[in-house]
């Protein structure tokens, strides 16, 4: 298990490269981590919380693909992409060897146009995003969702994230996240 100060460096290289729309490896994340700390960085570890990052939507607008890349023994790796690029777009991919997203086209491009559209993970769960969070407050330490015209009330889990199973809400597996400031709360509604 990683010390907390590691921890913190894997995330802060995986904000950083979020936010500046790269395409990576999680040996990218480890490689930059070891430049930063002085301690030992297990690349299982990097793998783990770049993972962890990805499935429970920290990655938000990005996908991953697992790809052999072109470096000794041709391993195979998840490169993790905006959604505004490929997989493909990182240089030691091989083209040929990008496996297919699980989702069709048609949810792909209609979560590309709006972007209040989220579809399930592959756990086959909803993340709902800070972002949306961050725009209402909770009440009595729950946060009010409206769920096909029910009143769903839940807190947030110890990091704070809230997370639906579509098969507990019946929503299908996509749908569309809109904040209700006028009512504090958030509404879930299938697409």
């Amino acid at each position: 298990m990683c010390s907390m100060m590691v921890a913190n460096s894997i995330v802060e290289v995986i904000e950083q490269k979020v936010s500046d729309g790269e395409v990576f490896t999680a040996f990218e994340i480890t490689m930059a981590v070891r430049k930063a700390v002085t301690e030992n960085v297990r690349h299982k570890e990097v793998r783990g919380v770049v993972g962890n990052e990805f499935s429970t939507g920290e990655m938000e607008n990005y996908s991953r693909e697992l790809c052999t890349l072109h470096i000794g023994s041709k391993p195979e790796a998840f490169v993790y992409f905006p959604d505004s690029k490929a997989a493909s777009d990182h240089p030691l991919v091989d083209s040929s060897t990008v496996s297919t997203p699980d989702d069709d086209d048609d949810s792909t491009d209609d979560s590309n146009s709006d972007p209040d559209v989220v579809s399930q993970t592959k756990e086959g769960r909803i993340n709902i995003p800070k972002t949306k969070l961050d725009k209402i407050r909770p009440t009595g330490g729950s946060y009010d969702f409206m769920i096909s015209g029910q009143l769903e009330c839940r807190s947030a889990n110890s990091d704070g994230r809230i997370r639906f199973r579509m098969s507990e809400i019946g929503i299908g597996t996509k749908c569309r996240i809109e904040v209700d400031s006028s009512n504090n709360s958030i509404s879930l509604e299938a697409v």
